[in-house]
């Protein structure tokens, strides 16, 4: 049968006639240049506190079930309980019950919580019970080599405001406030936005919005504040189709986990972090206590922050660097997918992050529901860590550490090799006397070694 004949009319000699594919759904499973669109949904969420409202946590204590309810000294009960079965029937009966609380609470262990139908959050038992008592280390996997999602941004009760990366962003066009913000927004909604650019007027330039209010006698916290989401899989209570995630809107945890990543793919790049990997190397995420002084108030605050450990280099290279390539020659040998991470051509989105997302039949009712998530932990009443002076990266092209990243280098080239990809180009030659001096370095330490962890 011809094409004429198959869709009806004439077809002339240099008409090209294109049947749909199969399986793509362009705006929704691929974008406009054939990309697969790769969506989240996230499963279970890592926290360091508890949400405001009913003031009530579980966790595992000397290998026992513990529910806990209250915040204030001296009004703080706690109900030990034989088994998992008793311990959800308490929760569920003392949460009823349980004093609400006007603020998030920070606490000093992981806790582990899920989405409830109703829309709140509640105990993850199966996460809970397999990493024990109140843990502060949890052993993680990435299978993304870019896991951590920031930006500055505004969230109102029921929609992201506004986003930004310091410099530029985009705002909601119904908060257009002069001529000019009200021209771009016009253009923006006939473009079919819903957001108008900002041009060089985001946090770092003095945006109004990133700067503290005083309402009577209280400070109120800036609208706009910086927020991340760490993605990855729990070790211990892996849920592959899904992601385990950390959100924090801490200057501290958020500056920390950057410069751990940036550290990591340094390492494993060889030196260039560009070139470097993250996915299928078992990483410790360490919760720690900090003192803060706030407005002459010392207190102690919690951060996060990411580690590899080993006794030698020699091991940290056999257990970070071989680990991880190991991993990736599994997903490149052949008659195996591919793309268990955010790889070429693909766009990793969360389900939660709807401002990410093409214009979906749900997607407001699931931005309203992120957006009361974000208000109800991250509120006016909720502090962030306190701002801390960021440190630059220091070089890792001299001593022991870069006797490690020649190492990660060859064997990046050997398995690009065979999988059959180009090698990168060869290095400058190194000077004479380079080995030499390495051989000079003192010794590693006997203690652990921690990257992502300050000496």
């Amino acid at each position: 049968m011809s094409a004429a004949q198959l869709y009806g009319g004439t077809v002339t000699q240099t008409q090209t006639i294109t049947r749909p594919q199969p399986n793509v759904l362009y705006g929704l499973t691929h974008d406009l240049d054939g990309n697969p669109v790769v969506r989240e949904p996230k499963l279970l969420k890592v926290g360091i506190g508890c949400l405001k409202g009913p003031a009530i946590e579980v966790f595992l204590r000397d290998g026992k079930w513990t529910v806990r309810t209250g915040y204030e000294r001296g009004k703080i009960k706690s109900f030990d309980c034989t088994d998992r079965q008793q311990a959800q029937h308490s929760y569920a009966a003392l949460r009823k019950t349980a004093p609400d609380c006007p603020y998030p609470r920070k606490l000093n262990y992981f806790t582990f919580s899920r989405q409830a139908a109703d829309g709140t959050m509640e105990p993850d038992w199966d996460a809970i019970e397999a990493h024990g008592d109140q843990p502060s280390e949890i052993d993680v996997v990435f299978f993304s080599d870019q896991p951590l999602d920031a930006a500055y941004a505004m969230w109102g009760s029921s929609e992201l405001k506004c986003k930004g990366d310091g410099l530029n962003a985009e705002r909601v066009c119904t908060m257009a406030t002069n001529d000019e913000e009200r021209q771009l927004a016009e253009t923006a909604r006939a473009a079919g936005s819903k957001y108008f650019p900002i041009i060089e007027g985001c946090y770092m330039r003095g945006c109004q919005y990133a700067r503290e209010t005083q309402q009577g006698q209280k400070t109120l916290a800036p609208m706009c504040k910086p927020h991340a989401d760490l993605k990855f899989q729990l070790a211990k209570n892996l849920r592959v189709g899904g992601t385990a995630y950390f959100h924090t809107t801490g200057f501290r945890s958020i500056s920390q986990l950057f410069s751990c990543l940036y550290r990591f793919r340094c390492l494993t790049g060889g030196g260039d972090p560009g070139r470097g990997f993250l996915v299928g190397i078992p990483f410790k995420f360490v919760l720690r206590q900090f003192r803060t002084n706030h407005n002459g108030q010392a207190g102690t605050a919690y951060g996060v922050a990411l580690e590899f450990r080993a006794e030698t280099i020699d091991a940290l290279v056999k257990n970070m660097v071989e680990q991880g390539l190991k991993f990736r020659t599994a997903m490149l040998a052949p008659g195996r997918p591919a793309a268990v991470a955010a790889s070429a051509g693909q766009r990793m989105l969360s389900a939660a992050s709807i401002e990410e997302e093409p214009d979906v039949a749900d997607a407001d009712e699931n931005e309203a529901a992120t957006a009361a998530a974000i208000d109800q932990e991250f509120g006016a009443d909720a502090t962030g860590d306190l701002p801390v002076e960021e440190e630059p990266i220091e070089g890792d092209g001299s001593g022991s550490v870069a006797a490690a990243q020649d190492v990660a280098t060859r064997k990046i080239a050997d398995l690009k090799a065979k999988a059959g990809e180009p090698a990168d180009p060869p290095e400058e030659e190194e000077p004479k006397g380079a080995e030499q001096t390495r051989a000079t370095d003192p010794p590693a330490p006997r203690r652990p070694l921690a990257l992502g962890r300050k000496s």
